[in-house]
């Protein structure tokens, strides 16, 4: 078990948090941390579960975590800076293209 002896903490934080399905498959690294997931291991495993479960059930993959914080942060960037184009991907039937 990734999760060891935090597994109830964690059922705790969602639970606390009223994170649905719906919700957990908008889960970011940045928001896994402000619900007080502090380990920085369990929310890349936590994240990367979260991708697998999106692509197994056909939704449309966005940005990978890292470039969704790179996105983030290229927003808040000062002016002249301009934000890089991140394409994104749609999975059907197990293939990747993008659009």
């Amino acid at each position: 078990q990734k999760f060891g002896d935090r597994t109830d903490e964690y059922k705790t934080l969602f639970t606390d948090n009223d994170v649905d399905g719906k919700v957990l498959l908008g889960l970011s690294p940045s928001k896994l941390e402000r619900m007080g997931m502090k380990s920085l291991g369990h929310r890349e495993f936590m994240i990367e579960q979260v991708i697998q479960l999106r692509s197994s059930i056909g939704l449309a993959v966005g940005p990978t975590p890292l470039q969704f914080e790179a996105a983030m942060a290229a927003q808040n960037a000062p002016a002249g800076k301009a934000p890089t184009l991140i394409a994104t991907q749609k999975i059907e039937a197990g293939a990747k293209e993008e659009e």
